[in-house]
């Protein structure tokens, strides 16, 4: 759907799908809840999983089942975009 806006020229869809990009890539939980077409669904699914506050300020990645930060060591996917992205971002 975001996409879509973005194709169509809606004036403030870029904006907002970078925004949500750069939430997700910071892993600022409560802005990628606020910043999605239902924020409501959006916490809800996040929150049948990982309901504690912690899991909303916690740096891993859901998609690939890392690890949240303080409980064990990361170990990511040899798939997942996170360490290859936080490099990319420390050098960027």
């Amino acid at each position: 759907m975001q996409a879509r806006m973005c194709e169509q020229g809606h004036p403030m869809a870029q904006r907002w799908d970078d925004e949500l990009s750069r939430a997700r890539f910071e892993f600022r939980w409560h802005d990628q809840f606020n910043l999605s077409l239902d924020p409501v669904t959006a916490r809800s699914f996040h929150d049948a999983t990982l309901p504690h506050e912690v899991a909303k300020t916690a740096h891993f990645c859901s998609m690939v089942r890392g690890r949240l930060q303080g409980t064990r060591p990361h170990s990511y996917s040899a798939w997942c975009p996170v360490p290859v992205s936080s490099a990319v971002g420390d050098h960027g």
